[in-house]
């Protein structure tokens, strides 16, 4: 998710800059574009990260994916009641809400696979069982000489 994500977001970012975001309708455009992009960014980023971390089965996997999985959702929540709220805030607030939802279609491309694939939310789940059954999981036999079990969570 974390490496296609960073390609359609790349792709996004590479096609608005060679159509001038600062001359756009609606108002404000550009600045909503790359604070959107940018929040994608970091997500996509620490979706890598904590893959990674993850694919050796350290703790800090747990704690970055926990925590990215967490914000994103809260993300999307937020991101889908803002025009509710801004929208009966005034004329400015209008124009701000207008330039926030034009900005989504190519703003979001980071994540847009993980809020239609519901990826956040699902993989919180997954992971909570996951990480639950490797807490309990006991080495079944030692291996030579100071090594390991592949189960163990390392801190």
């Amino acid at each position: 998710m974390g490496l296609v994500g960073f390609s359609w977001l790349l792709t996004s970012v590479t096609t608005t800059l060679t159509q001038d975001p600062w001359s756009q309708d609606p108002r404000y455009y550009a600045q909503a574009y790359y604070i959107r992009s940018a929040i994608n960014l970091v997500f996509v980023v620490l979706t890598i990260w904590g893959g990674i971390y993850l694919w050796r089965l350290h703790r800090r996997g747990w704690t970055i994916c926990k925590t990215l999985f967490t914000a994103e959702t809260a993300y999307f929540v937020l991101d889908t009641a803002h025009v509710a709220l801004l929208m009966g805030m005034g004329k400015l607030a209008s124009v701000g809400s207008m330039a926030i939802g034009a900005s989504a279609g190519t703003g979001e491309m980071g994540t847009v696979l993980q809020t239609i694939t519901g990826y956040p939310v699902i993989a919180l789940i997954v992971l909570k069982i996951a990480y639950g059954k490797l807490r309990q999981a006991r080495p079944s036999t030692e291996e030579s000489a100071g090594a390991t079990s592949s189960v163990e969570l390392r801190p």
